[in-house]
């Protein structure tokens, strides 16, 4: 059984063979992994048919060690240098290792990828795995290695647990949990891109973690959890990131990973009282691009509030959005696409979209362009309008305001669009208020696409994240291998029923 990101299934084997090696140094294509059984993998090729070569140490029989490097004119091992010479394409990785120490077991034909376990920061990013459709993610759950832990205990010191990786996608939780019972909890969304391949070797990089980090922290405050400090946050997002770096997407596909920090209290509890036990977690799914997006129209929900007036609508957390479900999917069934607040004091000022930020578009009679965000404490701080609206006044020179917004001022506003993680921006073709008899139509483009303005932030947004446009505000944090051993100690919630392979 090969692991770490390679099929189980066995295309062909060959017969076992036995090799002595007389030469000094012997020179093996590998990217090396050792599997569950105790056994190191030196697996070779590429695009799909590799070699994989299962062997243990001669003298020992314990897992050999070799060190991987990638292919270059002069590879060190100790304090010993040779000169190789370049027979091997720059992309290959290669392992030196001294002769007679090793002996195979057999070799076996397998279809996979290279998996990403025990790799050294120079083999650092593996390539996506090609077990996936990469030109139809979607938008599914997937498996892939697995997500980062950490937890916090005030009877346990009153700090946050260096974080491990779990080879599951599942939680172990009590039933009693004030996350499940309660609601105590509160989450991020984010996304880390793979840049072109003429790039550093396609990094991968995540987009602004900085602001979710700040963000999650001010959501945990709403709910009584004991803040996730700036940097640890950053070390789980990339540790989660770089664990399963093979699942970000190939950079033509325009596709992402998406992330999800999550953090929650999981100590068993039966009072409404703040508990001592926390958890925060960070899990990452491959998701796809939205093709041809189209403007949508959007439908003002009349017989609900989102949120008190001073209540918790700033925040992050699910208790602001599962309330929502059951009249989206209503105006859904009605032909409507998204669902916009009104400020739920006066119900006379736009808040936000139920999924995403709203802004607004003025154009003036001297071709001047304003963009418009509302003013509002009940609003989520999104990271993707922040961004556009940055992008908007830097590299475009339009004027942004950010102000309240009276539902009245609709008429005027040229183009609208929802800002969010999900999918940038999503252009609106039309506001509905049913008892007012209103539905104002706005720009989006003889092929719905996105109005002039709408389509040049998005094209420059989608270019920063995705590397193809320089950042100049340097808004993506480049994602660094996981430390040795950090995916190969990985523990199971329950192996037996949730292991992913």
């Amino acid at each position: 059984m090969v692991s770490g990101g390679l099929s189980k299934k066995i295309i062909q084997r060959q017969p076992r063979t036995t090799y002595l090696f007389k030469e000094s140094l012997i020179l093996l294509l590998a990217f090396d992994h050792v599997d569950r059984t105790g056994f190191r993998w030196l697996i070779s090729g590429t695009k799909g048919e590799i070699e994989a070569v299962r062997f243990r140490s001669l003298d020992t029989h314990q897992p050999a060690r070799v060190r991987p490097a990638f292919f270059s004119t002069r590879a060190r091992i100790g304090v010993q240098s040779v000169i190789l010479r370049l027979i091997l394409p720059l992309s290959e990785v290669v392992a030196l290792a001294p002769a007679g120490h090793y002996k195979t077991s057999h070799f076996v034909i397998v279809r996979g990828t290279f998996p990403t376990e025990g790799t050294m920061a120079s083999d650092f990013p593996p390539p996506p795995v090609d077990s996936i459709d990469w030109n139809n993610v979607g938008f599914k759950v997937r498996e892939v290695n697995g997500h980062v832990e950490s937890h916090f205990s005030h009877a346990g010191g009153g700090t946050w647990s260096e974080p491990r990786f779990v080879a599951s996608p599942h939680l172990q939780i009590h039933g009693m949990a004030p996350g499940l019972n309660y609601g105590q909890q509160a989450y991020e969304g984010m996304k880390a891109f793979r840049a072109p391949p003429q790039q550093q070797g396609s990094k991968i990089t995540i987009f602004r973690p900085h602001r979710n980090a700040g963000r999650m922290q001010r959501s945990a405050d709403f709910v009584s959890i004991p803040r996730v400090p700036e940097e640890h946050f950053l070390k789980c997002v990339n540790l989660a990131v770089a664990a399963n770096a093979g699942f970000v997407p190939p950079h033509e596909t325009g596709a992402a990973m998406y992330i999800r920090p999550l953090v929650f209290g999981s100590g068993a509890q039966l009072g409404l009282t703040p508990g001592d036990e926390y958890t925060f977690v960070v899990f990452v799914m491959p998701t796809g691009v939205y093709h041809g997006v189209h403007g949508v129209d959007a439908l003002v929900l009349e017989d609900f509030d989102r949120a008190a007036p001073e209540g918790t609508g700033s925040a992050k957390v699910g208790g602001n959005y599962a309330p929502v479900l059951r009249h989206s999917q209503r105006a859904y069934a009605e032909k409507y696409g998204i669902t916009l607040h009104l400020d739920s004091k006066t119900r006379s000022e736009i808040d936000e979209f139920s999924t995403s930020a709203f802004i607004g578009v003025r154009k003036g009679n001297d071709g001047s362009v304003t963009l418009v965000t509302p003013d509002s404490k009940n609003v989520i701080e999104s990271v993707t309008a922040a961004s556009v609206c940055d992008i908007a006044a830097s590299v475009f020179g339009y004027k942004v305001e950010k102000r309240r917004i009276p539902y009245e001022e609709l008429p005027e506003f040229a183009e609208v669009f929802a800002a969010g993680t999900a999918a940038a921006l999503v252009p609106i073709k039309s506001i509905t208020m049913v008892s007012k008899n209103d539905k104002f139509a706005f720009d989006v483009g003889a092929d719905e696409s996105g109005g002039e303005v709408c389509q040049l932030l998005l094209k420059t947004l989608k270019g920063i994240q995705n590397g193809t446009v320089e950042d100049k505000f340097g808004w993506n944090v480049e994602v660094t291998a996981p430390p040795k051993g950090f995916v190969d100690g990985a523990g199971d919630v329950n192996a037996s029923a949730t292991s992913v392979p």
